[in-house]
């Protein structure tokens, strides 16, 4: 069970962080998470669904081309066979998280997960049209989550009922979930 504490601006849904106190109403969202979408699978976006496929979570992989979404799982195998090497994990839960992990170059798949965490490049446009396009597939229960750094959260002004920043560092898989 994953609990957030949410606080929502007036300005750009909601937002999760240090500036909690800039932010006028305070919502608790208490619900299970078990399937995430994961967006962008360049280095942050193939370290964040290895760090979920590692906690038990079933992971959706996206990116817009084959050829990326195979570089993120070759790294995302790489890693974990590295992990087995230095026996920090069994081959059979290495699988295992593998068999976690699925991958698609369509965000329509998306409709029935609980979490989207967009790790794409930084840029606004982009990543509004995304959220965009995933407010009109996913679930209304479904929280969106963008892994951004440069980007202030009030500049969205995005749909989706929930948004959070969520702040990866670039060895996702050595960070707690």
């Amino acid at each position: 069970m994953i609990k957030l504490v949410i606080t929502v601006s007036t300005e750009a849904g909601a937002y999760l962080g240090a500036r909690a106190n800039n932010y006028i109403i305070e919502k608790e969202i208490n619900m299970e998470i078990r399937k995430i979408f994961v967006v962008g699978s360049g280095l942050m976006g193939s370290g964040i669904a290895q760090t979920a496929i590692q906690c038990g979570y079933e992971v959706i992989l996206n990116d817009q081309s084959k050829a990326a979404l195979e570089r993120g799982v070759t790294g995302i195998t790489k890693r974990l066979e590295r992990l087995v090497e230095k026996g920090k994990m069994t081959a059979e839960e290495k699988d295992a998280c593998l068999a976690r992990l699925t991958t698609s170059v369509s965000v329509h798949v998306a409709s029935n997960v609980d979490l989207v965490i967009e790790a794409i490049y930084e840029n606004l446009e982009a990543k509004q049209a995304i959220f965009q396009q995933l407010d009109k597939i996913c679930d209304s229960r479904t929280i969106f989550a963008s892994n951004t750094s440069s980007i202030s959260m009030p500049a969205w002004l995005l749909p989706p009922a929930v948004l959070i920043a969520w702040l990866a560092c670039t060895s996702s898989p050595l960070c707690p979930l």
